[in-house]
């Protein structure tokens, strides 16, 4: 998936608090726009994952 792909998949299963306001209206919009990862936000990115998804493979 592209990083715009999860970030899009990210925003519409998050609910209420389950982003703090950093990522949802900061590191989300930054990477969105990417086409590929750096190491640091591919590591942000898969956080955030398995806090709203549960184990991301």
């Amino acid at each position: 998936m592209s990083p715009a792909e999860r970030v899009d998949r990210v925003l519409r299963e998050a609910v209420g608090s389950d982003l703090s306001s950093w990522e949802k209206f900061e590191f989300l919009p930054s990477i969105r726009r990417r086409a590929s990862l750096t190491e640091k936000q591919e590591n942000v990115l898969r956080q955030i994952e398995q806090r709203i998804f549960g184990r991301v493979e």
